[in-house]
């Protein structure tokens, strides 16, 4: 038989709830109300001595922490199974279902807290939300807790929670850049299971039109900008991971031109997240999308190059054009390139100035204050805060 102490609101216990979904397994669900406190009842506490949901009862047998619960799951009940076959594969499942315990649930936790919780919890009596944020066990939480409802947008740790989540965010596009349904190709895993309830969340916190709009908060300070010097060689970078992404007409758009113009094309494929942005930023000009089967035209990878001061060369969608207005992309398709790349090399002020806009741009939309004011304009149209 199944238990399943849980909250409906908690990302954690979504985790567990999807697992159980995939399943087809029935469990008996105890519903906490974690404003009033039900976590911290002397009972529960001897299941969880955390004080926090979800808490799987099986025959018995507590078993406590979501990633843990969703393994422990997987290796009960094995079909339809949740981790890949390969031992390697199962290792980078791993990677990307423990980001939630490496700093994404902690800075998930702060943002719901001053935009959307904290209004639950000032609606309490002085008395219950004292008792509340000092039953919380971990000191540091606790005092997260507190600062996040006395403040709301303006506690001090808001934008490194949002750096975080600009980091996962960013790990999670890489990955998917492979142009396959889910972060382990064509298998739904518990990685995709650990971290949908964290993307959701934006959702409800009404985030969910600043991620269209493509305006991902991006830690600029994170990436050196050099001068648009190239070298007797011109590097061309491109993110070959998605074939759909036009590699095939980028291998041969610098082949035609090869003859004219010293060109050495860099595909970045199979290499860690470190080095394939130093081999971002030994290049002269970065190719992202040439189809329209990324979407919107561009993503984090081409965020990178404009911080890095590295001209991006990408098919905007029209669609996109009228989310982001004016932009310092290079446009070009797979029919155009050839030609596009050939009136670039031919004219170096055309990449001088995408280069020096691209920062600007770069800091300007997506830079992490800019979108933190922004989404605090959101949230004072909203009356959520002052």
């Amino acid at each position: 038989m199944l238990e399943l102490y849980h909250n409906d609101m908690s990302v954690c216990a979504a985790k567990v709830r999807l697992v159980l979904a995939e399943k087809n397994l029935e469990a008996k669900l105890h519903h906490f109300n974690l404003r009033k406190g039900d976590q911290f009842a002397p009972e529960y506490l001897r299941l969880n001595p955390n004080g926090v949901v979800p808490t799987l009862i099986h025959d018995g047998r507590a078993v406590i922490e979501s990633t843990l619960i969703a393994e422990y799951l997987d290796e009960a009940f094995p079909a339809p199974p949740l981790r890949p076959a390969d031992l390697a594969d199962r290792a980078v499942m791993r990677m990307f279902a423990n980001i939630p315990d490496q700093g994404l649930h902690a800075a998930c936790g702060t943002i719901s807290t001053v935009v959307a919780f904290r209004h639950q919890f000032l609606a309490l009596s002085p008395e219950e939300l004292k008792r509340n944020i000092e039953e919380t066990p971990d000191p540091a939480r606790r005092e997260r807790k507190r600062l996040g409802i006395e403040k709301g947008l303006d506690a001090p740790f808001v934008p490194d929670a949002l750096r975080v989540y600009d980091g996962a965010l960013a790990r999670m596009e890489a990955r998917l850049d492979h142009g396959k349904p889910w972060l382990m190709g064509e298998q739904f895993t518990l990685a995709d299971i650990g971290l949908t309830p964290y993307v959701t969340r934006l959702a409800h916190l009404h985030f969910d039109g600043m991620w269209a709009k493509r305006y991902l908060p991006f830690d600029a300070a994170r990436f050196p900008t050099k001068p648009f010097r190239p070298g007797k060689v011109i590097r061309i970078a491109h993110a070959a991971r998605n074939p759909l992404k036009g590699t095939d007409a980028i291998v041969r758009a610098i082949e035609s031109l090869s003859s004219r113009f010293p060109l050495e094309l860099v595909l970045i494929r199979n290499m860690s997240y470190e080095s394939a942005l130093a081999a971002k930023f030994s290049c002269d000009i970065f190719i992202d999308q040439l189809t329209n089967e990324g979407g919107w035209g561009y993503g984090m990878s081409s965020v990178e190059a404009l911080a890095m001061g590295i001209p991006v060369i990408t098919n905007i969608p029209d669609r996109m054009l009228t989310y982001i207005g004016d932009h310092p992309f290079i446009v070009a398709d797979t029919a155009t390139l050839a030609q596009v790349l050939d009136d670039c090399l031919s004219d170096w002020e055309i990449l001088q100035a995408a280069a020096t806009r691209g920062v600007e741009w770069v800091l300007s939309r997506h830079e992490i204050q800019k979108v933190g004011d922004a989404l605090y304009g959101h949230y004072r149209r909203l009356d959520w805060c002052q």
